[in-house]
């Protein structure tokens, strides 16, 4: 549902069309919160330590949108909606955690969205995952070692899939690892 009425809304003016209780943003706007109430039940129900492929690809998609969503947040006056969308995004991403003790693209991924969150947020998220901070040596290898063409940050139906494949994310990922591994190395070299 949630694909279906994100292409609706990608047609919709709300300058033409005025804002009804029944207008695609506002399904829009339900879905995602039936969404993210299935995503809070089924952990409270099933717990994210048990091995399940199919539910990962639900917290994939449930991370990258509050990723997104707290990255177009910009009114400071809307704070419980940021901790809302904060909440979310820790519990999806400490369920893509959970599932990458069980397979290695759930542990990526949970590492992608560690890298696309602001410096507070991942702070205060490694709290609540209790997961180390990927050292540069590490991701170099995650890098190397994962290829493949899962497009795995597709929020809206309307994204292209070949933007988005996880190896393009692995490569952003590691030009950021050579970018802190630079940074590093500049560092121990004025110290010297």
């Amino acid at each position: 549902m949630l694909n279906l009425w994100e292409l609706l809304v990608a047609d919709y003016d709300p300058i033409r069309e005025p804002p009804l209780s029944n207008s695609p943003q506002a399904a829009l706007t339900h879905t995602k919160m039936c969404f993210e109430t299935l995503t809070r039940l089924y952990y409270l129900r099933h717990g994210f330590e048990t091995a399940n492929i199919f539910f990962s690809h639900f917290l994939l998609v449930q991370s990258f949108a509050s990723v997104a969503a707290l990255n177009t947040q910009t009114s400071p006056s809307s704070t419980l909606s940021t901790d809302d969308v904060r909440a979310t995004l820790f519990l999806a991403a400490k369920g893509l955690c959970d599932q990458g003790q069980n397979h290695y693209l759930a542990h990526t991924v949970y590492y992608a969205v560690e890298s696309r969150m602001n410096p507070e947020d991942a702070e205060l998220m490694w709290k609540f995952v209790h997961l180390r901070k990927e050292d540069s040596k590490a991701r170099q290898l995650r890098a190397k070692h994962l290829q493949s063409q899962i497009p795995v940050d597709i929020v809206k139906i309307t994204e292209h899939p070949e933007d988005k494949s996880l190896s393009n994310l692995i490569q952003q990922y590691k030009d950021m690892s050579l970018e802190s591994s630079e940074e590093e190395s500049s560092d121990i070299e004025s110290n010297s």
